[in-house]
């Protein structure tokens, strides 16, 4: 085998140019985002919103991606338009804690408070745990040895949400 050099200062230096290009990249990020946080906000407000309660025998999950926007029926995923918060009939999923979740719907005033049923609570996990990034949490370790059997999650191959160009 082969011995090869290391040169510890050129490693900390590349080290240093990594670091700063993320730092920039994550600024940019940060100024293309921020003004857009007004509209996004006015946009939702503007909604029909439902808060979804849990029955005392059942409760809600959350996930490390807890802001989902579930497409509208009949939206083909392997078509050319995407979804997004303001595409008429999707709905933004976000739980609130394992006994309450925000649903938000198209173009309402509404607020409405409403008991899931059972079925529906459990719809609603299936969709939070299929779009978590890696983790869901679940109120106890049976809930979510179940929510992963009829989810399927762990067959799911994970993709980074944010790919490096260097």
């Amino acid at each position: 085998t082969e011995i090869k050099s290391f040169d510890a200062f050129e490693s900390v230096q590349n080290l240093e140019t990594l670091e700063a290009d993320a730092v920039q990249a994550h600024n940019h990020f940060l100024d293309v985002i921020l003004p857009l946080t007004a509209e996004i906000s006015d946009q939702l407000y503007k909604m029909q919103w439902l808060i979804a309660y849990a029955p005392p025998d059942t409760s809600f999950v959350t996930s490390d991606n807890p802001f989902l926007v579930a497409p509208p029926e009949g939206y083909d995923p392997y078509g050319l338009e995407g979804v997004g918060i303001a595409t008429p009939g999707t709905t933004k999923i976000i739980p609130l804690s394992s006994k309450s979740c925000l649903l938000i719907f198209d173009l309402g005033e509404e607020v409405v408070y409403f008991k899931f049923p059972r079925d529906r609570v459990k719809e609603l996990n299936i969709m939070i745990a299929t779009g978590c990034m890696r983790h869901v949490i679940a109120r106890d370790e049976a809930l979510l040895k179940n929510l992963v059997k009829r989810s399927g999650i762990e067959k799911i191959k994970r993709q980074p949400k944010v790919h490096s160009v260097l």
